[in-house]
């Protein structure tokens, strides 16, 4: 499952009773449940090595800069991947003691507007070397969100921020 500050790898079935959520962080030996659909992924080249998955993920996580994935074993064995802080969203303060999630293009424009709240969607557009129906589809968000409201008429209004 696909979330704003992680990824969740989520399988059913369990672990063998030979290895533990600690025994996979290190060296030990592969217990496929099916011998024969492992050794077929791995003759045609699916698969490198048996029993190096999370190794091979802990490496790469820490060859990304990410922090150690989260192994996790109840109802069903969950690899939880976190994503650098920010990296495709960034939290801001929200309200009721929640957060909001903004896109990079967002922030961008709500930056603008705090410059100058009386900034125009086409000043915006050319700031941005966007279009004007981005800009449009990125105030609308914003708004949704609460964050910003239009106090006036388009011409000679102003843009309210309201945290």
């Amino acid at each position: 499952m696909l979330f704003a500050d992680r990824v969740e790898i989520r399988n059913p079935g369990h672990l063998p009773p030979a290895l533990s959520l600690d025994n996979l962080t290190h060296d030990h030996s592969s217990y496929p449940f099916n011998p024969l659909i492992a050794e077929s992924l791995y003759l045609a080249k699916y698969i490198e090595r048996m029993g190096t998955g999370i190794q091979d993920m802990i490496e790469q996580c820490k060859n990304a800069g990410l922090k150690q994935p989260e192994l996790k074993l109840d109802d069903a064995f969950v690899v939880t991947i976190w994503r650098k802080q920010g990296q495709a969203f960034k939290n801001i303060g929200g309200q009721k003691g929640g957060q909001i999630l903004l896109t990079d293009a967002q922030i961008a424009v709500l930056n603008i507007i705090k410059n100058n709240n009386r900034v125009s969607r086409s000043e915006i557009a050319k700031t941005l070397n966007i279009g004007s129906s981005a800009v449009q589809k990125h105030i609308e968000k914003l708004k949704q969100k609460h964050i910003i409201e239009r106090i006036g008429p388009d011409y000679g209004g102003y843009w309210k921020i309201n945290q």
